[in-house]
């Protein structure tokens, strides 16, 4: 028994990690591809399973023609990682909720005083669903697995700083069309890491090989890119994520690149996040709150 409350006692004291926040952007532009979650150049110092499980709360709410999106999604995310000698393997399996939420009167007061969106936010309701995305359309909740992921990280020598590369495949088990595009896509990424000053500085560029989607005057890309710059100092996060589109469009709205900043506290086996969107604003939620546990 003693020994027992050992290991709990020394789980909730493990230091403190320095690696991005295990998060994506929560948009069915990006949910329907591959989505890239931040990740550390360094392998885990132990051959053994390691467990992230993510809860997000994800408010949006975007009339850019030829689309409405007004919804919440509750996502549900298992990260799993296990280090095989030079190899780390990290499994991602998400799910999702849509449905009307709760967050549109605190949104709506938000928009009120920075007189934005005054005109059309919620012209359906408050906390309502309604989705219209050319064939796909949804007014009532429903649920959804999303597209499981497995990639494979190995390290790569230098001198000045901790680097590594990794492969990925997206596979399509998403049960709704709007997160998934039924077929599989193919990834790349490159991590590098350095502490300087206390400030650990992370940067993951990825781009992935998406399969081919249509809708009517739209097409997907065949690749997309992102790059995260990701820093860490003692408890708190600050991240900057910017990604292509998908789509290649005659629409801005689907065309547009997107940026989204992250920010983060991690207390314990916790860390508790808020990401929000900024310019040009397509493409991204209006914001996501979520909470990390590791085990």
């Amino acid at each position: 028994m003693k020994k027992f409350l050992l290991l709990i006692v020394c789980t909730l004291l493990v230091a403190r990690d320095t690696d991005p926040i295990p998060t994506t952007i929560i948009h069915p532009f990006r949910q329907m591809f591959y989505a890239f979650y931040g990740d550390l150049a360094k392998l885990s110092s132990e051959e053994e399973a390691k467990f992230t499980l993510s809860l997000m709360e994800t408010n949006d709410y975007d009339s850019s023609p030829p689309y409405f999106f007004d919804y919440e999604v509750t996502s549900l995310v298992l990260l799993a990682t296990q280090r095989i000698e030079r190899v780390q393997f990290r499994l991602i399996v998400p799910m999702h909720y849509v449905y009307g939420g709760f967050l549109d009167p605190f949104l709506d007061a938000f928009h009120d005083i920075t007189n934005t969106l005054k005109s059309k936010h919620n012209i359906y309701g408050k906390n309502r669903v309604k989705i219209d995305f050319y064939s796909i359309h949804e007014d009532s909740p429903f649920f959804s697995f999303g597209n499981i992921e497995l990639e494979a990280k190995t390290p790569i020598p230098n001198p000045y700083l901790d680097a590594a590369v990794s492969v990925g495949v997206k596979f399509p088990t998403g049960t709704k069309k709007l997160f998934s595009s039924k077929k599989p896509d193919y990834m790349a990424g490159l991590y590098l890491y350095k502490e300087i000053g206390g400030v650990a500085l992370n940067f993951n560029f990825n781009m992935a090989c998406l399969s081919k989607v249509e809708f009517d005057d739209v097409k997907s890309e065949r690749m997309l890119y992102s790059y995260l710059l990701s820093l860490v100092y003692e408890e708190y996060v600050l991240e900057f994520r910017h990604i292509t589109s998908p789509f290649i469009s005659p629409h801005r709205s689907l065309s547009s690149n997107s940026n989204v900043i992250n920010l983060g506290y991690r207390f314990k086996n916790f860390e508790f996040f808020l990401s929000e969107n900024i310019a040009p604003f397509y493409g991204s939620p209006d914001i996501t709150f979520g909470i990390n546990y590791r085990f």
